[in-house]
């Protein structure tokens, strides 16, 4: 792990807590051709994600505070990752988590110099998220990220022993249907497949937005120890 700083990509986003326009890929067994085209990269990285993505919204719903400790799961090139170093301050903390090298590798030398001490960049495995295992973090976030882990159920496991009694686990991905920007239907995780997971390993959903036009938002508390 290694500390480091997000600088702002490309265009500056106006909104409460907008953050840097970047890609929001978690790594895992599972790539996405789509994202491997060029339209599909416009899109991710580009302007436009900030209408269908609605950054400011999704952290105004979370509520976050200063001083808490947050673990951002497939923080790509830091999409959400700035903006909630920002808000936890200098007494929080901030897990940017990467299963993807090239992006760990990205994160760590395009970033250098421009240091944000409460950050720290965590290269993971499709099933180890390489999180703390001491019951420290107050929240866990993962966008565009859960569907690509092909082994959901170790790396629940970790998020669950880094969450805090009453933490939270923070979920956006993406609906079924036709989304010119998501990925193939077949390796995108259904709400309905996602809470029947979680509810069966004990976890409970808290709240089920609708805030966003192509993504389910859902929020899960953990199973009692």
């Amino acid at each position: 792990m290694k500390r480091f700083g997000l600088v702002v990509l490309g265009l500056v986003l106006v909104g409460v807590g907008a953050p840097p326009v970047g890609s929001q890929q978690g790594g895992g067994s599972k790539v996405s051709t789509s994202y491997d085209k060029p339209e599909g990269a416009e899109l991710l990285a580009g302007p436009s994600r900030y209408e269908w993505q609605r950054p400011d919204r999704v952290i105004g719903l979370l509520a976050v505070r200063e001083g808490e400790k947050i673990a951002d799961i497939g923080a790509g090139m830091g999409y959400f990752t700035n903006s909630l170093s920002q808000l936890v301050g200098a007494t929080g903390r901030i897990y940017a988590v990467e299963t993807d090298a090239r992006l760990v590798r990205y994160l760590e030398r395009e970033n250098e110099g421009h240091f944000f001490d409460n950050t720290v960049v965590v290269q993971a495995t499709d099933g180890d998220l390489g999180l703390p295992t001491d019951g420290t973090l107050d929240l866990v976030l993962a966008v565009n990220t859960w569907h690509r882990f092909g082994k959901r159920g170790p790396a629940l496991d970790s998020v669950r022993r880094a969450l805090k009694p009453g933490g939270r686990f923070v979920i956006v991905d993406w609906h079924d249907g036709e989304i010119p920007i998501a990925p193939p239907v077949e390796e995108r995780l259904s709400l309905s497949t996602l809470i029947a997971e979680m509810k069966g390993d004990g976890w409970t959903v808290t709240t089920n937005s609708r805030l966003l036009k192509y993504q389910y938002l859902v929020i899960f508390t953990p199973p009692a120890p």
